[in-house]
C-alpha cells in the first residue's frame, strides 16, 4: 500500500528544516519489495521534479531496503520518500530490528557487505535512529548541481 501527503508540519524524520512532500509504502519482508520501493521512490522523485537524483535514490533505497529485508526478522517494512523546502531528498526505512546495520569493507571474493560503503558514498549524509520498535536507516542524497531551491 502507498501513500501519499503533504506534510503540513515539521517531521520528525526530516533532517531539514521544513518537509513539504512526503510518499510512505508498506513493504513485505521479501526480496520482491526492492523492486516495489525503487518503483515508489523513482515515482516520488519524478512527481517532485527530481529526476537527476532518481538513480543515487533508487541505489540507496536498494541497498537500505534489501538489508531490511535480509537481515532483520521483521514483519513488515516500511520506506518514506521525503522532500524539504530545500529540495534535498531523504529515504528512510524502518524495520523492527533492535540491531544497527554495520558499514564493513568486504573482500573481493565476497558476495556481500558493500551496501553501506555504496549508501555513503551515494549520500550526503546517512544514519540510523533506533525507536521503541526498531529502527530507521536513512539517507539525504546529493543534490543535483544546478538545481536550487524554490523562491520563496
Amino acid at each position: 500500500m502507498t501513500e501519499t501527503a503533504p506534510a503540513t508540519a515539521r517531521n520528525a524524520h526530516a533532517t531539514c528544516s521544513d518537509v513539504t512532500a512526503v510518499a510512505y509504502a508498506r513493504l513485505e519482508p521479501e526480496a520482491a519489495s526492492v523492486a516495489r520501493a525503487r518503483r515508489h521512490v523513482t515515482a516520488a522523485l519524478c512527481a517532485w521534479g527530481l529526476e537527476q537524483v532518481v538513480d543515487a535514490a533508487v541505489l540507496v533505497t536498494s541497498e537500505l531496503v534489501t538489508n531490511a529485508v535480509e537481515h532483520t526478522a521483521s514483519a513488515t517494512i516500511k520506506l518514506g520518500v521525503f522532500l524539504s523546502t530545500e529540495r534535498r531528498a531523504r529515504v528512510e526505512v524502518w524495520d523492527q530490528s533492535k540491531n544497527r546495520p554495520v558499514r564493513r569493507a568486504a573482500g573481493p571474493e565476497e558476495d556481500s557487505g558493500r551496501g553501506l560503503v555504496v549508501v555513503a558514498k551515494m549520500s550526503e549524509r546517512w544514519g540510523t535512529d533506533m525507536n521503541d520498535t526498531g529502527k530507521s536507516v536513512w539517507a539525504v542524497l546529493r543534490p543535483p548541481t544546478g538545481i536550487a531551491p524554490p523562491p520563496p
